[in-house]
């Protein structure tokens, strides 16, 4: 019944030919699981080998670097021995991810038991069933043959019972050339678009940090900062403690919020809310109004800025009017104030050169948890506020520019990927004749 399930599902169209086989993957290779991790030699013959793990292996290939070691005896060694040209299949993870050892690894490198070996047999091209497994992953039959809901694991009966069509085999290798090809220039356009991305972001972030330690004003006199991450600043600017620039700093829930939980209620965003100085209402947690009130240290107001403190210290977002009057979970807060623009704050707070203060903390050590004195040791610069308003004008305008042209690009790299993977559907479903 299971291959049934399996070969419906898996397999549900006729290609435009009549020679094409549909079979079971066990009819055209093999496919063989790798060792479980051994760290001590179990007999005398044992020997020490390299191997690769589940992270080695990628859809365009088999990273050969810095591979770890463990114990096999020759048999073992002698069965799973990898080499150029082989197929390696992730078991788990991302199940079915499928990359071919393009170089030969060091002698003797075997795999993880995370990993399956796949060589052809007489009828079968390696290449081919990449390809195959890569449109199996991306239509997500992969993830109902593994069962992805709960701890997906391709295992070799899996595996070995996938159902496809396969062609001749000199048409397998005809459609894999073919393929070749046609993704490489496909990868091409996307390694572009993606190093443009990567460009956008850079101009992005050195636009606002030049300006937000500037300022607008090219020909203002300058002096020295006294900041160690900040050389020059226009004469006229101030440089302050963070706490001397607002009333308070405080810190959201901490001390088991999950207790206060609710289905529905008051809305209190965490760490992964904080996204690009906006907070966002994904995977939002809630509690009730009553334990709001009785919270009412940490509630959270229009204007008022939060701030992450563990995963990516430092990373700071602007309370709108969404979240006016709601809670925080595990953020630092810092109260809106006459002495800054909030929107100002949240630019400086994100930059390079407060996020160094942010890493180091007070004590001068790089640190992966951000805390209440750190932020008040903060030191901030302060233009007068109608200068504070114009530079947020200015950003404000030039960074949608940007995420504009980032947007742009994203959407190209979405369209080239379905195009990727349309491609390769055709071909090996046999929609598209390659021979």
């Amino acid at each position: 019944m299971t291959e049934l399930v399996i070969s419906e599902f898996h397999a549900p169209w006729q290609p435009n030919t009549n020679n094409w086989d549909f079979s079971q993957v066990k009819n055209y290779y093999e496919v063989i699981l790798g060792k479980m991790l051994q760290n001590t030699p179990a007999g005398q013959d044992d020997i020490e080998v390299p191997y690769f793990k589940a992270q080695h292996v990628q859809w365009n290939n088999v990273v050969i670097d810095e591979l770890p070691t463990m114990w096999a005896s020759p048999s073992e060694t002698e069965m799973l021995r990898v080499k150029k040209g082989d197929l390696l299949v992730c078991e788990g993870g991302e199940a079915g991810r499928a990359g071919i050892v393009r170089n030969e690894p060091p002698a003797n490198t075997i795999i993880q038991n995370a990993i399956h070996l796949v060589r052809p047999k007489r009828n079968g091209d390696i290449k081919y069933l990449r390809y195959l497994l890569q449109h199996a992953a991306s239509h997500g039959w992969l993830d109902v043959i593994c069962n992805r809901a709960t701890i997906a694991h391709f295992t070799v009966e899996k595996f070995n019972q996938l159902w496809a069509w396969f062609p001749p085999l000199s048409e397998q290798h005809a459609i894999a050339d073919y393929l070749d090809r046609e993704t490489a220039r496909i990868d091409t356009l996307i390694t572009t678009k993606e190093r443009l991305l990567e460009l956008l972001a850079e101009k992005r972030q050195a636009i606002i940090t030049h300006t937000i330690t500037l300022g607008l004003n090219p020909n203002a006199p300058l002096r020295n900062s006294g900041v160690e991450e900040i050389e020059k600043i226009p004469s006229h600017w101030e440089v302050k403690k963070l706490k001397y620039v607002t009333h308070q700093i405080t810190v959201g829930i901490v001390i088991t919020p999950s207790k206060y939980y609710v289905d529905s209620g008051v809305p209190c965003p965490r760490s992964l809310n904080v996204k690009n100085g906006k907070l966002t209402e994904d995977d939002l947690v809630y509690i009730s109004p009553e334990s709001n009130q009785e919270l009412y240290k940490s509630m959270i107001f229009k204007g008022d800025l939060v701030s992450v403190r563990s995963g990516q210290p430092g990373a700071t977002a602007i309370v709108d009017e969404r979240f006016d009057g709601a809670n925080c979970i595990d953020l630092i807060i810092t109260r809106k104030s006459h002495r800054f623009d909030s929107e100002f704050m949240v630019y400086l707070l994100n930059s390079e050169v407060i996020q160094r203060q942010f890493a180091l903390g007070s004590g001068g050590a790089i640190q992966q948890h951000f805390n209440i004195e750190t932020a008040k040791e903060l030191l901030v610069l302060l233009p007068p506020m109608d200068e504070q308003k114009k530079i947020v004008v200015f950003l404000e305008e030039t960074t949608k520019r940007i995420d504009r042209l980032a947007e742009l690009a994203n959407k190209t790299i979405e369209r080239l990927q379905e195009r990727r993977a349309s491609l390769i559907a055709a071909a090996v479903s046999g929609q598209i004749r390659v021979v």
